[in-house]
């Protein structure tokens, strides 16, 4: 496996976590160490940034709030997403 080959997804057999850098146990502890391993192999060298939570259910809230929007259930739909009124008005285009 030296000389710059690259690891088969077989290859991690052997491998443990204490093999690898400390600051992926979180990482392995979250989704599993042949899944960090597959990460190292894509984006090793790299930096990964992870948007927050809410950025990615952004979009279905949004789509949620236009769907149960009755023509006047601003302050009703701003509790349930606990979001403002003027924060609906806008994802209802105004």
């Amino acid at each position: 496996m030296g000389g710059g080959q690259q690891a088969e997804h077989g290859d991690w057999a052997g491998v443990r976590e204490e093999d690898l850098p400390p600051d992926t146990a979180a990482l392995v502890a979250e989704i599993g160490i042949e899944a960090v391993i597959v990460l190292h192999r894509r984006f090793g060298g790299g930096e990964i940034y992870f948007h927050k939570i809410e950025t990615i259910f952004r979009k279905a809230r949004n789509r949620a709030v236009r769907k149960e929007f009755d023509g006047a259930n601003h302050a009703e739909l701003a509790r349930k997403y606990g979001i403002t009124e003027m924060q609906i008005r806008n994802i209802l285009g105004g």
